[in-house]
């Protein structure tokens, strides 16, 4: 026979809790325009970016931002994660947040470059691959 206590019950707790919750993870890489004609945006990574690996190289150092969802914005303090991106443009950014039907937005800014935006939905796409493309301003 199994005994009940208050630990086992607060640790079934404690998981129902942290099942709860998902995550909002987005990586990718972001250039540089070489190409003045080329425009600025972010792409996912299947939207094909092989067309323009000639006009752009990496941009290091541009800050990448993910906005929290306008529903999680009353509960945390601070709605945007930011990281920045290395040597070869690379960035990685993962924010956990509760399961549902949200929108949240990338934003990528850099001193001297065209900020850019883009809206995603969180449950058709938790995981996301982009390129993105900045230009001088």
């Amino acid at each position: 026979m199994y005994k009940v206590t208050i630990s086992s019950i607060f640790l079934v707790f404690i998981l129902c809790l942290v099942g709860c919750e998902s995550g909002i993870e987005v990586r990718g890489t972001v250039w540089e325009a070489r190409d003045a004609d080329l425009a600025e945006g972010i792409r996912l990574a299947e939207e094909n970016m092989s067309e323009c690996q000639s006009w752009v190289r990496p941009l290091e150092g541009a800050t990448v931002e993910l906005h929290m969802p306008e529903e999680w914005i009353k509960i945390r303090s601070n709605p945007w994660r930011q990281v920045t991106t290395d040597a070869r443009g690379k960035f990685h950014i993962y924010q956990v947040v509760g399961r549902g039907d949200y929108n949240y937005k990338i934003r990528i800014l850099k001193p001297g470059y065209k900020t850019i935006t883009r809206e995603f939905n969180q449950l058709k796409q938790d995981e996301l691959e982009v390129d993105a493309i900045l230009k001088k301003e």
